[in-house]
């Protein structure tokens, strides 16, 4: 009986645990041009995992859907990867060449979107 009690109560567990994933709409501003890709990296508090989201570049506005997070305080990082390395490069004194962004939130955003401006350090 023990058994059968813990069985269900772990898929109660797993259950809520799913329930209580969210995606989230990043609005990604001011992309200089329409060269590689705009990368989206979430982190949120108390869950090592982070989550992903990827979008081709287009100049101007550029919208990434991530899934998966979940309701609490998390960090947006976003950058354009303009060259295709899948890194962020940096000059001779050790400043971001391509774009990025980052923004904190405490709480899921009720219309699931946020936005971000990129920063172009070099070029500015």
């Amino acid at each position: 009986m023990r058994r059968w009690l813990f069985l269900l109560l772990m898929v109660v567990c797993c259950q809520v645990a799913v329930c209580a994933e969210r995606e989230i709409l990043v609005v990604v501003t001011q992309v200089r041009n329409a060269e590689g890709n705009i990368l989206v990296m979430i982190q949120t508090d108390g869950n090592e995992q982070s989550f992903y989201g990827l979008s081709e570049a287009q100049r101007g506005t550029v919208s990434v859907v991530v899934k998966g997070i979940f309701d609490r305080p998390f960090l947006i990082s976003v950058f354009h990867d303009e060259n295709g390395d899948w890194r962020i490069d940096m000059d001779e004194q050790g400043r971001p060449v391509e774009g990025f962004a980052r923004k904190s939130l405490k709480a899921f955003p009720e219309d699931g979107k946020s936005s971000l401006k990129l920063f172009y350090p070099s070029s500015e």
